[in-house]
């Protein structure tokens, strides 16, 4: 295995060294980092919409000034809501277009914590099944990805702003 007399490279040691190559570069061997997953859920989630998969969404809602003993999870928010706007035909809305338009903007970075969450999205495909939420916490730069902390950039938490606040004090 090796050289041969002369310089020449065996057949097999190209074969080995190939295959270790190619081991060691596999996407399929590569680890996901938890903020590349959060973002390709949100990539996901945009192409759903784009394809008229989302049916519905929920957009939950704890106003900034209410004030808790501990930080709003997830989980809590689902369940201490004190706004819920349903759009239960997501397809037909006026707000398909420009949700598509939002989420198709956002990019997610790391983040060490989710925050204080406030702002709730919550997708269901045209079956009615959870497929995915985005929550936003106070200052909606934070938040997580389905479980996932993540800092936003894009225009979502705008189109959330611009659609709900005023009637979600």
């Amino acid at each position: 295995m090796g050289l041969k007399p002369g310089g020449e490279v065996d057949v097999r040691t190209i074969a080995i060294l190939t295959f270790c190559f190619l081991a060691m570069t596999s996407p399929c061997l590569a680890k996901d980092t938890p903020v590349s997953l959060a973002q390709s859920r949100i990539d996901s989630l945009a192409t759903a919409l784009r394809t008229n998969k989302i049916g519905r969404i929920e957009i939950l809602r704890i106003p900034g000034n209410v004030e808790t003993t501990m930080r709003i999870t997830p989980d809590a928010l689902g369940r201490g809501f004190h706004y819920k706007f349903v759009i239960r035909d997501l397809q037909s809305s006026s707000y398909h277009a420009d949700l598509l338009a939002a989420m198709t903007s956002t990019t997610v970075q790391a983040a060490k914590d989710k925050g204080d969450l406030r702002w709730g999205i919550i997708f269901f495909n045209t079956k009615d099944v959870r497929v995915g939420a985005i929550y936003f916490d106070t200052f909606e730069d934070r938040g997580a990805v389905n479980e996932i902390p993540v800092s936003f950039k894009g225009d979502l938490s705008k189109w959330l702003n611009a659609n709900f606040s005023s009637v979600m004090k």
